[in-house]
């Protein structure tokens, strides 16, 4: 063996290392899982059926940018709705009234991304709700509008026939006989997608909702329905606080 061939050994194995690390960040998948609350908050609103999970997503091996978020809830009947996220709320600090109360500042974002960090754990409060509802719901209620615009040009009493007309009858059918959440147990199957991630995160979760939690979520009904008017003739929206329910989350494994 010559020097030359020595050296080129030596140059070799100093190369070993870095080949090795470079072998071993490939081999090591970010990896995400997403950490609930013992409860959430599910309701229906103006915009259809309602969820809010209170979560850390956790990543592994990497930094992850987190692109989407999606939960297939199905009832124990087989009825299933896809819930997509809208909103993200972070709660960044909490202050103390002189009353005593707490106060918590929060910042809430539309949705377009967010990062799982892998030192670091922050709670977001992660609303969704049914796209493909809220489509529909506006289709129907543009459709109403028109029309009480015509009739309302029409007649003296053009206003209040269009409250009484097919069209807004239609809009107002849809919007409160598809509440969604009844007695029984959901399965929410949520899927997380990530740029850095080479397929979706999966993980399920259980919720049962009792009598009295339908018959709290059923109580805007009628403040939906009124909203439904107001907006329809052009009008100021109420404000009201919704009823929610609170189900405990039950991992399933």
């Amino acid at each position: 063996m010559s020097a030359s061939d020595i050296v080129a050994i030596i140059g070799a194995a100093a190369w070993v290392p870095q080949i090795v690390q470079w072998v071993n960040n490939a081999l090591r998948k970010p990896r995400v899982e997403l950490f609930s609350a013992p409860t959430l908050i599910v309701g229906y609103t103006s915009k259809g059926p309602f969820l809010q999970l209170t979560a850390s997503i956790a990543s592994e091996n990497d930094d992850v940018v987190v692109t989407g978020v999606d939960i297939l809830a199905r009832h124990s009947t087989g009825e299933e709705r896809k819930l997509t996220w809208f909103s993200v709320t972070e709660s960044q600090f909490n202050l103390r009234a002189p009353t005593g109360e707490t106060l918590s500042m929060n910042r809430a974002q539309t949705v377009l991304a967010i990062k799982a960090t892998t030192d670091t754990l922050a709670e977001k409060f992660i609303a969704f709700h049914d796209h493909a509802f809220v489509a529909e719901v506006q289709r129907r209620i543009s459709i109403a509008k028109e029309h009480y615009s015509y009739l309302r040009g029409q007649t003296e009493h053009g206003a209040d026939e269009a409250l009484r007309s097919r069209e807004f009858a239609q809009a107002e059918q849809f919007l409160t006989d598809n509440s969604f959440w009844r007695e029984g147990t959901y399965r929410l199957d949520i899927t997380i997608s990530g740029k850095q991630l080479k397929e979706p995160h999966r993980q399920a979760l259980q919720i049962n909702l009792s009598r009295r939690d339908v018959d709290v979520i059923k109580k805007d009904l009628v403040a939906i329905k009124d909203d439904l008017k107001t907006e329809i003739a052009g009008g100021p929206k109420t404000n009201y606080l919704p009823s929610w329910a609170y189900p405990s989350v039950i991992p399933i494994k």
